[in-house]
This record gives structure tokens, C-alpha cells and sequence, in this order.
């Protein structure tokens, strides 16, 4: 198992412990090694929520 797949791992088991039913986290649309990466795991885009944000000009 690699550095990544422990982290995961290790961060699944954390959710599991605090009763949480899913980890949600964001990757760049263009970065295909990471959701190749992710979808290894049995990740999964999410079909409900979409990020958003609100860009502040100095």
C-alpha cells in the first residue's frame, strides 16, 4: 500500500469513528492522475453538490 492509499485509509477509519457517512473533498477538473487515483479507491465525482466561489479583487 502506498503513502497515499494509508492516508486515505487512515482518514476513513477517522470517519468511521466519528460516525460520518462519506468524506468530500475537491480536485481539479484537468488533474486526471489524481481521479484516476481517487476512482482506485472506489471514489466518485458527487452528483449533488457542485463548488462555488466568490473571488474578492483587492
Amino acid at each position: 500500500m502506498g503513502v497515499g492509499h494509508a492516508l486515505v485509509e487512515q482518514l476513513r477509519q477517522h470517519a468511521l469513528s466519528i460516525g460520518a457517512s462519506a468524506i468530500k473533498w475537491t480536485v481539479l477538473k484537468s488533474n486526471s492522475p489524481a481521479k484516476a487515483f481517487y476512482r482506485s479507491l472506489d471514489g466518485q465525482p458527487d452528483d449533488i453538490w457542485e463548488p462555488w466561489q466568490l473571488k474578492i479583487d483587492p
